[in-house]
């Protein structure tokens, strides 16, 4: 066992701490009990407990975990970790990226930035409880690109409102061409709507149109062509 409030930083580039660090010696396994850092090159790992095996270069924690890898942020019930690879999977795990949240079962970081989610759910509302989403049993987040899923499920208030078997959401920053998310919502006149199911296309930084589908529960549906065009 090592002191308490311990930091360590080995040979092969891996800095490691917690309250507690036990050492076995044997089976090269290193147990971080209470505020268990890791962090290898862009990753960083935070957990309650955190057990690394240095001959398989894997590591395991549970317990209000918390997984930084560049600009995105994740967060779970337990991390199986190839440090070397720097791939891994999350269990129960939720991530945030600039327009919008996702949330699945299983998140599996497949690639550099690429995350595959199992039973996902992707949506743009901030509500701690969100009034609706993108339900999928695969989705898959190119980070910084899109989110590709199939099959897709669209809730409103846990109501079913459409289905397809395959989509694609750009998550790219700036203008750019792609499928707007919609806007469910509810009022007295309309009742219950959705609206802004659209196709945006750019056309250099000069020209672009939006075609637009709203469903409206009281008034029926309305579609809707925008052109713009700058000199």
């Amino acid at each position: 066992r090592v002191a308490d409030s311990t930091k360590i930083s080995d040979k092969d580039s891996l800095f490691y701490s917690a309250d507690s660090i036990f050492f076995n010696v044997k089976n090269r396994k290193i147990n971080l009990i209470g505020n268990s850092i890791l962090k290898y090159n862009a990753s960083t790992i935070k957990s309650d407990t955190l057990i690394i095996n240095k001959q398989e270069n894997h590591a395991y924690s549970k317990g209000n975990i918390s997984l930084r890898d560049k600009s995105q942020n994740l967060i779970g019930d337990e991390i199986y970790y190839d440090i070397k690879s720097q791939s891994g999977i999350i269990e129960n795990g939720a991530g945030k990226f600039e327009k919008g949240y996702y949330y699945g079962k299983q998140i599996r970081k497949t690639d550099k930035n690429i995350y595959d989610i199992t039973n996902g759910i992707f949506t743009t509302c901030d509500a701690l409880h969100p009034h609706f989403w993108i339900q999928s049993k695969q989705m898959r987040v190119y980070k910084g690109d899109k989110v590709v899923v199939r099959p897709l499920t669209f809730y409103v208030n846990h109501f079913p409102l459409f289905y397809f078997p395959y989509a694609t959401f750009s998550i790219k920053r700036g203008r750019h061409s792609g499928i707007l998310f919609p806007e469910p919502g509810y009022n007295n006149h309309e009742g219950k709507y959705i609206k802004n199911i659209a196709i945006y296309h750019c056309y250099k930084d000069y020209s672009d149109w939006t075609l637009t589908y709203d469903w409206m529960e009281k008034t029926g549906w309305e579609f809707h062509f925008n052109n713009n065009y700058i000199k």
